[in-house]
């Protein structure tokens, strides 16, 4: 083996032994909230440990920009590099933990917790975790386009819109608490305010038929969620439950009435062949008693002459 091959082996070992070494002397674990509401104030706790020697500096970082660094051996021990979207409480951040108050949007973002250890060898190591800072409404969805009946054969036709959030609310439809079938979905763009907060869109289209009835009545309702922290359904009806009442009679009273109708034509057709008959009837009797009358009275008369 040459010497640049030695040379080459040598520096591999030494970096495995480093890292090795590094991973025994300093450990990190961080806790960052996944989510975090808009405005609210977030604890990032940094846990560490190291094996040999004492702490030098730990730091914090948002996308690799510091903004928190604590060096026990400075005067003073706490500084702070400002970033938008949060301010720090110095008060209560220290080398296990830092403070964000009145987080926003911009606070959103991969957050670093990295600790080295004292010298000569300043072990050093670091964890992150993603924060996304969110906007959860506190409304329910809306939905357009319902009708207080729906009777077989329409087309409905409804619009679902979210309450402005940040991440989008996704919307499902439901009808008598089973999820529409994916061709009766409409997608809508969404829109977005100035401020970024969006609002989504989905539409419910079909033909209304039998099978959509059940005991006489259609249940609609659409549902906003986002993750795991906000789930809102709304649901059209007049007592709060969503009810399309469906005239389900419909077709059976419509043949009733025409078996009705057409029982009137009869009737009336006979009544008028009667009155036709008893008119006959009656203005032959009334000649016939005139005529008797008249040669009573002129009993020479000729009957051509009445």
């Amino acid at each position: 083996m040459d010497s640049v091959s030695t040379v080459l082996v040598l520096l591999l070992l030494l970096q495995r032994l480093t890292a090795s070494a590094t991973a025994d002397m300093v450990t990190v674990r961080v806790t960052v909230p996944t989510f975090a509401d808009l405005g609210q104030t977030v604890r990032l706790q940094c846990h560490w440990k190291i094996s040999r020697g004492n702490l030098y500096s730990l730091k914090w970082y948002l996308d690799d920009q510091e903004f928190f660094a604590y060096m026990p051996g400075d005067q003073p021990a706490k500084t702070l590099h400002q970033l938008q979207g949060f301010t720090v409480n110095m008060d209560e951040s220290n080398e296990h933990q830092v403070v964000l108050m009145g987080v926003d949007h911009s606070a959103t973002g991969k957050y670093k917790c990295e600790v080295i250890s004292e010298g000569p060898a300043f072990y050093t190591a670091d964890k992150g975790a993603y924060m996304t800072v969110v906007k959860i409404p506190k409304e329910k969805p809306v939905i357009f386009g319902t009708k207080h009946e729906y009777h077989r054969g329409d087309l409905a036709h409804l619009t679902c819109i979210s309450a402005p959030s940040r991440p989008a609310a996704s919307l499902t439809w439901y009808i008598n608490d089973e999820e529409a079938p994916s061709e009766y979905l409409v997608d809508l763009a969404s829109s977005r305010s100035e401020n970024g907060d969006i609002q989504t869109r989905r539409g419910l289209q079909f033909t209304v038929g039998q099978e959509h009835f059940r005991q006489g009545q259609m249940n609609l309702r659409c549902s906003a969620r986002i993750s795991s922290m906000y789930h809102k359904t709304m649901q059209h009806s007049i007592d709060g439950h969503p009810s399309y009442t469906a005239p389900v009679m419909e077709s059976r009273d419509y043949s009733a009435r025409a078996g009705c109708n057409s029982t009137i034509r009869h009737h009336t057709g006979w009544l008028r062949e009667v009155t036709s008959v008893l008119l006959l009837v009656t203005f032959r009797m009334l000649t016939s008693f005139l005529l008797t009358h008249t040669r009573r009275l002129h009993p020479h008369a000729d009957s051509s002459d009445v």
